[in-house]
């Protein structure tokens, strides 16, 4: 696993929060324009927890907390290889959301799993560097 991503409404609040509930600063704060949303990362244990704040209200993640609110937005699991990944799971069924890959902070690829295929849940794949 590389992250679990968490969708906030008060931005300053949660970073706030965050950092006194896992007992470290936020790292990797990143503003991706394109996709209307900012970032952090906090690094807990063997894994981080993201953060996730809308910067404009139709945006996936703007959407996302109109509909269901704060809470766990997605998982996310590290891949080598995105694209043989892809292949593989598209064999199986598996389809991407509208977004297809892209771009995602840090610079990675990243594509989202149609949760309907995943039991409910929004999976990120992300391609590790």
């Amino acid at each position: 696993m590389d992250h679990v991503g968490v969708a906030v409404e008060d931005w300053q609040k949660s970073l706030h929060d965050f950092a006194i509930l896992l007992g470290t600063e936020a790292s990797d704060e990143e503003l991706l324009d394109k996709e209307g949303v900012r970032t952090a990362f906090f690094q807990t244990g063997n894994t981080r927890v993201e953060l996730l704040g809308a910067t404009r209200a139709e945006s996936p993640v703007g959407k996302f907390l109109s509909r269901r609110g704060e809470g766990l937005h997605h998982i996310a699991f590290a891949v080598k290889n995105l694209d043989q990944t892809l292949i593989r799971l598209q064999e199986k069924g598996f389809s991407l959301t509208s977004g297809g890959i892209r771009k995602g902070s840090g610079g990675k690829r990243i594509c989202f799993l149609q949760p309907k295929q995943t039991h409910g849940i929004l999976i990120e794949l992300c391609e590790k560097k």
